[in-house]
């Protein structure tokens, strides 16, 4: 007997795993295969912790929905019938391992959750939902894959690892365009885009990458929910210049991922030469593969490192790019895991948005209102000169520099960034931090924000620039 696929190896990811077997024999009979697949369902360990997850803004007043779940080690939800309590004595009972709760904001004040379960004892505390008037700050993933790219995962387990157990805000789940997609796989793409679309309380976003043309990988998303895919293949998109004209004038939006790998690897570094920041407004700066900021070599690098096609290199160019991080998960989940064909935890995508639509989060990611995360729900407030980030300002003397952060560990340092060189360095701090100062322009100059918790969790927003 042999498997028809390569051998199983264990994972610690749970769910289920299907193997096809052939049977062979010693007198050369013709092999036979099995008529259904061999299922493996792989089981999560014991409990190791409770995650418990808030919107990361609501309106003041506003009572905020949140959810909890039991994981192991592995961040597996663990699905135990067992019960919960809350910081406020409440008792949650737990179907399948998880539950939902709410809380009431009567103070108008940030609110922050702790719970703890008897096997357990200790608490474990949510992340922080801060009242907000003008925007509201939602998290997703641009970059999330299933099976039908070279990835593992059904289509409907990846979107509902989004809303049940990552408790994303929004996602983009795409396939893989480095060969021809056959259309059954684009309608299923398209369907299970627009099936899961519950604007108010979830987003998707149609999508596909583009990649290995020598150009760099780039995912294209859509506004709307039925577009064409735009294989690199074909001659006709066989190049950025090409997408970008097929692309003008339309609702797309670009963002190139793993830019800093070498010119000459089979994933390319991204050819900031050729990138049209009217439809890239926003680049991916770390994933599963690791960093390409550009700021830090030492943090998440990657395996191989071309320096001259980093985020913070392209801002030395010249371009005018704001920053995402994704997961580009091929384990079915978005928002990061804990095994993938890389060695890192996939990171977030931040977005301060009007309110949970697609047009919204279109709108703020044109705007380059958005930043990078890591795998902690920092909330980060930047403004100069009042303007939020992403934004362009007229030529000024001063830049007045207004920073807030509610973090979900004790913050080890901001660093307050001048023309991707440290202007000032801040901290340590608790979980809260307000900074203010005024810097003397002199001339053209752009600014932006890295905040780094204790645990290494990370936040880096989009600049503003100045002149």
């Amino acid at each position: 007997m042999r498997l028809a696929w390569e051998p199983f190896d264990w994972t610690p990811l749970a769910g289920k795993r299907e193997l096809k077997v052939v049977f062979t024999y010693p007198d050369n009979r013709p092999e036979q295969r099995l008529s259904a697949p061999l299922v493996l369902n792989v089981l999560p360990l014991e409990v190791d912790r409770l995650e418990l997850t808030l919107p990361c803004t609501h309106a003041p007043g506003q009572s905020v929905d949140g959810r909890i779940t039991t994981r192991d080690q592995f961040d597996n939800r663990v699905p135990i019938c067992d019960s919960v309590v809350l910081s406020s004595g409440q008792e949650l009972p737990l179907v399948s391992g998880g539950a939902d709760f709410q809380v009431k904001d009567p103070d108008k004040k940030v609110i922050r959750v702790t719970a703890r379960n008897k096997s357990l004892q200790q608490d474990f505390a949510s992340n922080p939902s801060v009242p907000s008037e003008d925007y509201q700050l939602y998290v997703g993933d641009l970059h999330a894959h299933d099976f039908l790219s070279e990835a593992e995962g059904y289509p409907d387990a990846v979107y509902r690892w989004a809303i049940e157990d990552r408790r994303l805000d929004f996602v983009s789940v795409v396939p893989q365009c480095h060969g021809w997609l056959d259309n059954e796989t684009w309608t299923i793409t398209k369907y299970m885009n627009e099936r899961y679309l519950d604007e108010g309380k979830f987003v998707t976003f149609l999508g596909f990458e583009w990649q290995h043309t020598g150009y760099g990988d780039k995912v294209i998303h859509y506004l709307g929910g039925d577009h064409p895919y735009l294989p690199a293949d074909d001659p006709r998109y066989s190049s950025p210049a090409k997408i970008y004209r097929v692309l003008k004038d339309t609702d797309a939006f670009v963002i190139s991922h793993h830019t800093a790998y070498p010119e000459n690897s089979w994933c390319p570094a991204t050819d900031f030469d050729v990138i049209d920041t009217d439809l890239e407004r926003v680049m991916e700066i770390w994933s599963m593969h690791g960093s390409s900021e550009g700021y830090d070599d030492s943090d998440r690098p990657l395996w191989r490192h071309n320096s001259n096609c980093t985020a913070m290199a392209a801002l030395r160019k010249g371009l005018r790019l704001g920053f995402v991080a994704g997961s580009d998960t091929h384990s079915a989940r978005p928002g990061g895991s804990a095994k993938e064909p890389m060695r890192y935890w996939g990171g977030l995508a931040a977005v301060w948005a009007k309110d949970l639509t697609r047009q919204s989060i279109y709108d703020a990611i044109r705007a380059r209102r958005t930043y990078a995360l890591t795998r902690a729900r920092i909330v980060l407030r930047m403004t100069v000169n009042n303007a939020w980030m992403g934004s362009e300002l007229p030529a000024s003397d001063l830049a007045q520099i207004r920073i807030e952060v509610w973090a979900q560990a004790p913050i080890a340092k901001v660093q307050v960034m001048k023309n991707t060189h440290v202007l000032r360095e801040f901290g340590p701090f608790g979980d809260e931090c307000k900074i203010e100062l005024e810097d003397v322009t002199g001339g053209p100059a752009f600014y932006h924000c890295r905040v780094i918790q204790t645990d290494g969790e990370l936040a880096v927003c989009s600049p503003v620039w100045v002149g």
